[in-house]
């Protein structure tokens, strides 16, 4: 995601891999993983000058991430 070029297509694949039917415990899991490491490379606090394209992509995949934790949860 840090590479400009890549980050709007990197941004729908872990969308997608959110997604996908698995166990709750694998999913919550997963998905805490995945927002830890993009917390940890700073893509969660956005400039601002960000591209409108990027920060849809990452609205997108910060509402699945969330909604799939609650499903998790809920499970």
């Amino acid at each position: 995601m840090s590479v400009e070029v890549l980050r709007e297509s990197a941004c729908d694949c872990i969308h997608e891999i959110i997604m996908k039917g698995m166990e709750p415990l694998a999913k919550k899991e997963l998905v805490e993983s995945l927002l830890s490491v993009l917390k940890k490379s700073s893509i969660l606090e956005p400039q601002e000058d960000e591209d409108a394209d990027f920060m849809a992509k990452l609205a997108k995949l910060m509402s699945a991430s969330g909604s799939q934790l609650l499903n998790s949860y809920t499970k």
